[in-house]
């Protein structure tokens, strides 16, 4: 039988949890896709997955409720970002006696559509953005998150 001494065991507990995520990762799963419509213009799909019994926020939530979904797409000369993403799902509205507010939220999905405009003819291209979003049951709501993204058009 292998002895391991003290900074082998160390060692072992720092690999594993350095593979634990955050709480959130195993509530909401991310797909990011991108498609052409014509020439020099495509849609974003930022989708969100969510497992029962958690919601996201609506990008339009109240002050009151929980904090928003927000979706920050980085600076690119060569993308022209026409307006706001759109909300594609089931939205959801109630009285939350958490927050003593009325929320929008959606379960399961939600698709968040993002149109951009590329004013040169570029090949290939990379844009990255980021989404601050929050995940709540019924009863509680967990630390906001932020999801680093980046996708092909």
């Amino acid at each position: 039988m292998a002895v391991l001494n003290l900074n082998q065991i160390w060692l072992k507990i720092k690999i594993k949890l350095g593979k634990l995520k955050r709480q959130s990762d195993f509530i909401v799963n991310w797909l990011i896709t991108s498609k052409k419509i014509n020439f020099n213009t495509y849609v974003i799909h930022i989708t969100a997955f969510v497992k029962y019994p958690w919601f996201i926020p609506s990008q339009q939530s109240s002050e009151e409720g929980p904090l928003p979904t927000v979706i920050i797409f980085s600076s690119n000369p060569n993308v022209i970002i026409q307006g706001m993403p759109i909300e594609q799902g089931n939205l959801k509205e109630k009285w939350c006696s958490y927050f003593n507010a009325p929320i929008w939220y959606y379960k399961t999905a939600v698709d968040f559509v993002q149109r951009i405009q590329l004013p040169n003819s570029v090949m290939k291209l990379k844009l990255e953005g980021k989404i601050f979003y929050t995940t709540c049951t019924e009863n509680k709501c967990l630390q906001s998150e932020e999801f680093q993204f980046q996708v092909e058009i």
